[in-house]
């Protein structure tokens, strides 16, 4: 019985360390969305600013806060242990030991097999390496922001400068 308790220890420690570790690379995948998406903002807003006469001011860097509050969300979410199973699983290519381990200690589940189910997730959970939980970096789609407004500023830059005739 305390074996089985020290697995369900194990596990859930693990599980854990797993949410913590998924959420900074969350947090880091989102920076590679959101960095660009808010200097595109911050370009558009001056851009704007510039065309209509206005002077640029500090509200025009608000667009910037976007990324942190992203990063900062994705950071201190708390991913569901569940979640974390099943993604380690995934990750690891566990055949859903973890997430079946999780339930069984959680109590979803009821097994006559419980404690050889626990013990080998937890000796398989035991060889994985949570290191090699690095962000994956999702090609940006809205990366084209960044150059939209600087297209539209070459665009009605013909417009803002004074005509032949005027000077």
């Amino acid at each position: 019985m305390g074996e089985m308790a020290e697995s369900e220890r194990f596990i859930l420690q693990k599980l854990r360390v797993a949410r913590r570790r998924l959420a900074l690379t969350e947090a880091v995948a989102s920076l590679r969305l959101c960095l660009p998406l808010g200097l595109g903002l911050c370009v558009a807003g001056w851009t704007i600013a510039w065309l209509i006469g206005l002077p640029p001011t500090p509200l025009n860097l608000l667009p910037l806060g976007l990324p942190s509050i992203v990063f900062l969300y994705k950071l201190l979410r708390s991913i569901p242990l569940d979640e974390t199973a099943r993604r380690l699983d995934s990750f690891f290519d566990l055949e859903e030991r973890l997430s079946t381990a999780y339930e069984l200690v959680e109590g979803r589940i009821e097994s006559s097999l419980k404690e050889l189910m626990l013990r080998d997730a937890s000796e398989q959970l035991s060889r994985v390496d949570l290191r090699k939980l690095k962000p994956s970096l999702p090609k940006p789609a809205l990366i084209s922001l960044i150059f939209l407004p600087a297209l539209a500023l070459l665009w009605l830059l013909p417009q803002r400068l004074p005509s032949p005739e005027e000077k």
